[in-house]
């Protein structure tokens, strides 16, 4: 051994025969495709209106598209938990930090159902650039792609 142990793992020639179980991978793509999904909301929502909102989304106008996300989550996915700690992490909201959540096969779950709408939801917002509009549509792209080769 090359190493400073002492001795072989016990489990060493039984670790390479280990294989990921999707639904973990499946998990830990919608969580980040929900965060690039949130960070887009939040960049295209004025800065003016996020500001006049004071940490409250029921503030912001019903057209900015944190708040169609927000309703999108609670009222169309019913993905309760997520939704209440998107309100939480909004109101707390601190500079750099990114939404943390762990999902479960539950959000894994409605995030494959609604997937499409959620889609719909933020490339038809008013004054989306282009430039926006297609980083969105490839991240969609690839994380289709992403989920096939994965399964």
């Amino acid at each position: 051994m090359k190493s400073r142990q002492e001795f072989s793992p016990a489990l060493g020639k039984y670790v390479d025969c280990l294989k990921p179980e999707p639904l973990h991978n499946s998990n830990n793509a919608w969580q980040q495709w929900n965060l690039d999904a949130l960070n887009t909301a939040m960049q295209l929502t004025d800065r003016a209106e996020i500001t006049k909102a004071s940490g409250n989304i029921a503030n912001l106008p019903n057209t900015a598209p944190m708040a169609k996300y927000a309703v999108l989550l609670e009222e169309t996915m019913k993905a309760g938990r997520l939704y209440k700690n998107v309100l939480k992490w909004f109101s707390e909201r601190k500079k750099n930090e990114d939404f943390s959540y762990r999902f479960t096969g539950k959000e894994s779950k409605l995030f494959c159902w609604h997937f499409m709408k959620i889609c719909c939801t933020l490339i038809v917002t008013e004054g989306i650039t282009f430039f926006k509009y297609l980083i969105f549509n490839t991240l969609t792209c690839f994380f289709l792609a992403y989920i096939d080769l994965s399964v």
